[in-house]
């Protein structure tokens, strides 16, 4: 991890400054020396630059990600396009036997727009970095989303040219086929945070990222209900400020509310219930006109009747009951001829199954689709594929290159984990709202400099309590929501989390003072409750803190510029 943290100010922070002479102050504070740069960006032709340590013997190419209008047309151009890279004695080991092979080439699929930058990269800087491997330097390439795609599909094409050749990649998008990135492990080394969308973007994880939505979407009306409830109910008592205990209150007087809504819907159900069982009648006509003005009056529930007002009769719950009996005693009834229709469909099943020679026999449409699935399977043999067909397969799935290193959090503190580029983390998109900054460089370069100090940590992280486990705020013993003007299930969610220090379930109230946490390898402040904040003991924390706060010091001076993307 050292070694990465050497080359992570160099593609994180540097590549974005425009101004060469300010790119070359930086690198000279950190013992390089800038050969060239190229600021601008062209379609297809990310920004770079080539810096050298005479010292150390070492060169590097860092290629800068999206910044420029330019460098988002690259991005845009995702179809996979095929991408040939010369056959190593590394490479031949790291695939099977069966992989695409032509002569001394590995063909694969890669993504269009950055299989073409790095053609045009090698066409650039492709003798050069030739010309200082053969003085003596060891080359090495880094690049930070765009720029880190980009740089290991070079690292891939000059590993025949250059053997030693080595690629750090931050944020890397997916941008290769399985043989390809499998072939990627012995010169490119992917450092990935947490929820970081990037990685994740394939034509697959979004597809089923859109099938979760569609699913969700079944959910969110109600949240929806119980938010515009809360408002509504807020704005009765003209937007009441908040305090600590009164949310109880509250929560009483929307639960009944609510049962006064759900009795006025009950009182319809039975009227119209009524209608359906028996026989129209004097007594049912008049339910029916009951109904059709309830929308105009209100139920007042009241020693065992329900009224409509506005001069209406009253409705007698006892008649009421007699209904729902009766209702059930149709429901049973039809669970019943359902049993019986279930035992004739399974003795029929059964018996369609009972001879060896019987198979169940195929609808139109069944037979169809399995004609022209056994139509293609011949054309694809035969290579007679129209072109929308052709341009269908075209859609490879694409993967992360590189030997992957995944930082993630546990109990607060940042770890990380080496993983295949098909593992379910990488395979799937999590909506969360972490997803997008966990892709900009200072998000990653705090992640970097979280797992070095949480490496030399005095002690581990405190065990997190459960929120299941946390029925009310462990600081104030008040609802988590009682801040908040709704108190729905999401809304109870956001309101609640972990002290990082003693790992208590604490409302966003009591959590608003910040700290780091050297000691257990928390190098930048985060959001404590107030026990932990205020606790007696913060002496020992403070020497605790000063002491890694000394040992962390060099990495806290290099100063990081915002990526856009």
């Amino acid at each position: 991890m050292c070694i990465r943290d050497r080359y992570a100010p160099l593609a994180l922070s540097f590549p974005y400054v425009y101004e060469p002479w300010n790119i070359q102050r930086l690198l000279k504070q950190q013992g390089w020396t800038m050969l060239f740069h190229e600021p601008t960006s062209g379609r297809e032709q990310p920004g770079f630059y080539v810096a050298a340590d005479a010292r150390s013997k070492e060169a590097v190419l860092a290629v800068r990600g999206t910044k420029h209008v330019m460098d988002v047309f690259t991005n845009a151009n995702a179809l996979p396009e095929c991408f040939q890279v010369p056959l190593t004695h590394k490479a031949v080991e790291q695939n099977s036997p069966d992989a695409n092979t032509e002569g001394e080439w590995l063909i694969g699929m890669a993504h269009g727009g950055m299989a073409s930058a790095a053609l045009w990269l090698e066409l650039e800087v492709g003798s050069v970095l030739a010309e200082l491997h053969h003085a003596g330097f060891s080359i090495t390439l880094v690049g930070h989303s765009l720029g880190a795609g980009v740089a290991s599909l070079l690292a891939l094409r000059l590993s025949a040219l250059i053997p030693s050749i080595r690629c750090v990649s931050y944020a890397a998008p997916a941008c290769m086929d399985c043989r390809l990135a499998e072939a990627s492990r012995a010169c490119v080394d992917a450092i990935i945070l947490h929820d970081d969308i990037v990685p994740r973007a394939s034509a697959r994880n979004v597809l089923e990222l859109f099938q979760d939505l569609s699913r969700y979407s079944k959910q969110w009306p109600d949240l929806f209900k119980q938010d515009l409830r809360a408002v509504t109910g807020r704005m009765k008592r003209l937007w009441e400020p908040p305090r600590r205990g009164a949310k109880r209150r509250v929560l009483e007087e929307a639960e009944l509310e609510l049962d006064r809504e759900i009795s006025f819907k009950q009182w319809r159900m039975w009227t119209a219930l009524k209608k359906s069982v028996s026989k129209p009648g004097e007594e049912e006509l008049q339910a029916i006109s009951l109904e059709e003005e309830g929308e105009k009056g209100e139920v007042a529930v009241e020693e065992g009747e329900v009224a409509v007002e506005e001069g209406t009769e009253p409705v007698d719950v006892d008649e009421m009951d007699a209904v729902v009996d009766e209702m059930d005693a149709v429901v049973d009834e039809m669970d019943a001829v359902v049993d019986e229709m279930d035992a004739v469909v399974d003795a029929a099943v059964d018996e369609m199954g009972a001879g060896p020679e019987r198979e169940a026999p195929l609808t139109p449409n069944t037979r169809r689709a399995v004609e022209i699935a056994i139509a293609r399977a011949e054309a694809d043999q035969a290579g007679h594929l129209g072109p929308h067909e052709r341009h269908r397969l075209s859609l490879t799935t694409l993967y992360t290159p590189g030997s992957i290193v995944h930082l993630y959090q546990h109990h607060g503190v940042m770890r990380g984990a080496e993983i295949s580029c098909d593992h379910p983390t990488l395979t799937r998109i999590e909506p969360y709202a972490n997803m997008v900054k966990d892709h900009l460089s200072s998000g990653m370069w705090t992640a970097l400099k979280s797992v070095t100090a949480s490496m030399a940590a005095s002690k581990p992280p405190p065990t997190w309590q459960r929120f299941c486990d946390a029925p009310v705020c462990a600081c104030c013993n008040s609802d988590f929501t009682w801040a908040s003007t709704s108190s729905g299930d999401a809304q109870q969610m956001l309101d609640r989390r972990n002290c990082p220090s003693c790992g208590l379930v604490v409302c966003d109230g009591c959590s608003q003072h910040t700290r780091p946490l050297h000691s257990i390898g928390i190098v930048e402040p985060v959001r404590v409750c107030d026990g932990c904040h205020f606790s007696t003991d913060w002496l020992k924390e403070m020497l605790d803190d000063q002491q890694h706060s000394d040992a962390t010091a060099p990495c806290a001076s290099v100063h990081l510029h915002e990526s856009p993307l």
